[in-house]
């Protein structure tokens, strides 16, 4: 059995012994052109703020953005806020995310994840 809680199943105790810890954190990862590029195609949003290097120099963004400057490195942080029983059988957690981008102290996006877990 592995080490890592996402690959096994935890008792609800353990479970609940979590909440308040942060359970994850990814890897850092580069928000290059290509990822842009993919961001644009999939919302049909091929504003050249997004597409068009050149173009995107001369904004206040001095790049292509898509919602962060092109090469930043960002990775997610998750922390486990709360456990809800909703019902018997039905587990609703709220976990706390995080984007941050290296080098900036605030966020790119802090958002309340909801997972229901059916047991």
């Amino acid at each position: 059995m592995s080490d890592n809680p996402f690959r096994r199943q935890i008792t609800r105790p353990e479970f609940e012994a979590m909440v308040g810890q942060e359970i994850g954190v990814s890897r850092w990862f580069v928000m290059d052109q290509a990822r842009i590029d993919a961001f644009a195609q999939v919302t049909e949003d091929e504003q050249f703020i997004h597409v068009d290097p050149d173009r995107a120099k001369e904004t206040m963004f001095g790049g292509t953005v898509a919602p962060v400057p092109s090469g930043s490195e960002l990775r997610a942080r998750f922390q486990l806020d709360r456990i809800e029983e909703k019902s018997p059988g039905r587990l609703m957690a709220s976990v706390g995310v995080s984007v941050e981008i290296k080098g900036y102290e605030k966020p790119a996006l802090t958002a309340d994840w909801r997972v229901m877990y059916l047991i």
